[in-house]
């Protein structure tokens, strides 16, 4: 497979973030996943065009839907590029879908955006 051909070029910030973010999605763990937002993310879902305003919306919010999501259970990181203060990450859902996950950071490492396409 051609996966592996294609390395993760990002910003060790960017990277930890991702992974994490990514892990939680994986595991339909949402509040997980809210306690790497900033109080004022933005979470978009491009396919659903949903937009949630918030670190508890939005970890409320991914608690309804992480089950059924492509992004959400069982999903897996294949890699991600980007800098310091963001970047993005690619990943393939369990039935082979593959998406991308933008993410934007702050000073402090946390997440203030994640748009997610499909």
């Amino acid at each position: 497979m051609k996966d592996a051909r294609v390395g993760t070029r990002a910003a060790p910030e960017l990277v930890k973030a991702a992974t994490a973010l990514q892990q939680a999605f994986a595991a339909a763990d949402a509040p997980a996943a809210g306690e790497l937002l900033h109080t004022d993310a933005v979470f978009v879902d491009m396919a659903l065009r949903t937009q949630v305003t918030g670190r508890i919306e939005t970890a409320r919010y991914l608690e309804r839907v992480l089950e059924q999501v492509p992004y959400g259970r069982s999903s897996e990181f294949r890699h991600a590029v980007g800098g310091r203060e963001g970047g993005g990450f690619e990943w393939t859902a369990a039935g082979g879908l593959v998406g991308i996950t933008a993410l934007e950071l702050d000073a402090d490492g946390l997440i203030t955006s994640v748009t997610s396409v499909y």
